[in-house]
């Protein structure tokens, strides 16, 4: 029965009629619903390139400033971008336009620029704050991210701490160089020490720091007494320091000199 069966089934295989493939234009005639669809979509995405880039619609004609600050700083800006007028908005490098605006303006941070479509960039930034102060030869602001914020100013701002051993040029006010930015970097995490333990120095407040030998930098207080600090965090001595200070008040006395780079610490009476 089984071969039976077999060559029943290889009979059956025979007499089956073989596929034929499909002739071109068959595939043609299939396919042309996808080609016109492809088509119309080309179409309608040329034709939006073309309004986007091309149509005087999108063309850049205001410039909006929203930030605190001097009004200069915010004219400024706008007459810094207002050469992007009359050009077409999606055109714009937003990154080129933001970079510009904080090149001209080191005071400001996180400068941001909007497609306020269709035709208006919008502007918004932060404005850096002063922490402290480098004397050479004239003063600069400094902000906690240790960008010099100011043009030279020929007097010290009052109620800021001043750092001096740094050496300021117009090359260095925006380059990170690191001999220029690595001392200022150390002396503002000195500075930020020193306001965390304001309450123990509010009578002997620190008025400058010397960062010529970043091994070894140097506090003054008003009263001209001089801290060395060695390797240690500021933070660190600070309990000591004042302890020291209390000492000779006690014998109605001032240190010249404090010295922090040894086990013990090595104090200079006046």
């Amino acid at each position: 029965m089984a071969k039976r069966e077999k060559k029943r089934l290889r009979k059956i295989k025979k007499i089956r009629p073989k596929r034929q493939l499909p002739s071109m234009l068959t595939i043609c005639v299939r396919l042309l619903p996808y080609i016109i669809f492809a088509g119309v979509l080309f179409l309608l995405f040329k034709g939006a390139q073309n309004l986007l880039l091309h149509s005087e619609y999108f063309n850049i004609r205001e410039v909006e400033v929203a930030g605190q600050g001097p009004v200069k700083t915010r004219s400024s800006i706008a007459r810094e971008l207002s050469s992007k007028k009359n050009t077409n908005i999606f055109m714009q490098d937003i990154k080129e336009c933001e970079d510009a605006i904080e090149r001209l303006h080191p005071e400001l941070k996180n400068a941001v620029v909007h497609r306020k479509l269709p035709d208006t960039l919008s502007v918004s930034y932060e404005l850096r704050k002063p922490m402290c102060q480098i004397s050479s030869g004239y003063y600069y602001l400094v902000s906690d991210d240790a960008v010099i914020i100011s043009q030279p100013q020929p007097s010290k701002e009052p109620g800021l701490i001043v750092i001096s051993g740094i050496k300021v040029s117009s090359k260095k006010l925006y380059a990170k160089e690191p001999g220029f930015y690595e001392p200022l970097k150390k002396a503002i995490n000195i500075i930020e020490d020193v306001d965390e333990n304001y309450h123990l120095f509010e009578e002997d407040k620190v008025v400058e720091v010397n960062i010529y030998d970043i091994d070894n930098p140097a506090l003054f207080l008003e009263d001209g007494t001089r801290i060395e600090l060695g390797q240690h965090r500021f933070k660190d001595k600070s309990e000591a320091i004042k302890t020291i200070i209390n000492e000779l008040k006690s014998k109605n006395r001032k240190a010249k000199v404090i010295d922090l780079r040894f086990e013990d610490a090595v104090v200079v009476p006046r």
